[in-house]
């Protein structure tokens, strides 16, 4: 209980640390940083809002469409700061990449702050694979490697709205590989740092894949539990939950202080706005009258993509076939990873739910599933370690 008051009091201060934040950046003189938003704007109605990019596939479109409305929403709503810090218009979210969008486009056009970002989260992909290449072996580094290609990482960095997410689980996966002996002997808690997470990435992103932050690092904590033999599977399955409640606790606390600060300053019901963006995302409508499970088949197809299926498709229902197989031969000692099959589900649990935006936005949100395809992974090398122990 203890720790829970910590994620709570740890939230309401990084709120107040987000409302100031955004406050300052918009004090910032908007002569200086029209220009660079104005020629990223205009070229990208000159290639078009989901232009494919690196590959002629599905699963590598691009959402130009949300990085102009990131770019429109640099410019001043109001004079007051506090009310600009609000976002008028679109209140709903904190819109938190405006804090570094701001100041970058002070200095760099469009494409300098693109390849920025590709060169940073390059950087921290090569640093998270040596991290985990270190403290897991090449089994689980070829692992994630793999599941970041079966999502087109190469397209994140691309896209101001993609590549928020990415950053936030990578950063926060270099940081617990590096915690990860104190962890081990107790002397830290996860409780607080999983909801600092949650609500950091509630800050800046756009409901593009939230959860890969959840899910990544609780992999390698899992993972790490697991081969050290550190307690029964039942405790690290209440593990799962407790950390997922925190990380929980940190994103959706942080939004409803949002619409809290945004009621409070700009005088409107964002509530009610927010209630119906709820229901459109989560219901269907007579736009788009939603399957539950299509939902959940069209994200996994954009996993193979429109031009790897004939080729993806076998591959990893062999895949899955070999996993469940050395599972059943495995016998009992196979519960050890029922805590990482119940993170596979996340994804999909998030799909269900989010049915309508999940359908819609599926060239974007198929990425959770690098969830699902990491820990499918680190499944696997525990299962041929297990085996060759046998022998």
């Amino acid at each position: 209980m203890r720790e829970y008051l910590k994620c709570l009091k740890c939230i309401f201060l990084m709120v107040c640390l987000y409302t100031v934040l955004l406050m300052l950046i918009f004090l910032i003189p908007d002569k200086g940083i029209q220009v660079h938003r104005d020629e990223a704007i205009g070229y990208i109605n000159k290639v078009g809002y989901y232009p494919n990019i690196f590959f002629d596939s599905s699963s590598a479109k691009m959402d130009n469409l949300t990085d102009e409305v990131m770019l429109q929403i640099t410019q001043p709503g109001a004079e007051n700061p506090l009310i600009s810090a609000m976002v008028p218009g679109y209140a709903r979210y904190w819109h938190g990449y405006l804090v570094f969008l701001r100041p970058l486009l002070l200095i760099f056009d469009y494409f300098q702050i693109r390849f920025l970002g590709y060169f940073l989260s390059t950087m921290l992909l090569a640093i998270l694979f040596g991290l985990l290449l270190k403290h897991s072996g090449w089994g689980v580094s070829i692992a994630f490697v793999a599941s970041t290609v079966m999502v087109r990482f190469t397209v994140v960095p691309e896209s101001l709205q993609f590549s928020s997410c990415f950053n936030i689980m990578m950063i926060s996966s270099v940081w617990l590989l590096n915690k990860l002996d104190k962890v081990s002997a107790e002397e830290l808690h996860l409780a607080v740092p999983f909801a600092i997470v949650g609500s950091v990435v509630n800050f800046v992103d756009f409901l593009t894949a939230p959860l890969i932050t959840l899910g990544i690092p609780l992999i390698i904590y899992i993972s790490e539990k697991i081969k050290a033999n550190a307690g029964l599977w039942k405790t690290h399955v209440l593990d799962v939950f407790q950390l997922s409640f925190c990380w929980g606790l940190g994103y959706g606390i942080t939004w409803i202080l949002k619409w809290f600060c945004a009621t409070l300053f700009l005088k409107e019901n964002i509530f009610a706005d927010a209630y119906k963006a709820i229901l459109f995302r989560v219901e269907d409508n007579r736009e788009y009258q939603v399957n539950r499970i299509l939902t959940i088949g069209k994200n996994i197809f954009y996993i193979m993509g429109s031009d790897g299926i004939k080729v993806l498709f076998p591959v990893l229902a062999l895949l899955i076939i070999v996993l469940f197989i050395m599972i059943w031969k495995t016998g009992k000692k196979a519960l050890a990873l029922l805590p990482l099959m119940l993170i596979a589900c996340i994804p999909y649990v998030w799909y269900f739910i989010l049915a309508n935006h999940s359908w819609i936005h599926g060239y974007f949100t198929y990425r959770v599933q690098i969830v699902t395809l990491f820990a499918g992974g680190v499944m696997l090398c525990f299962l041929w370690g297990w085996r060759r122990e046998r022998r």
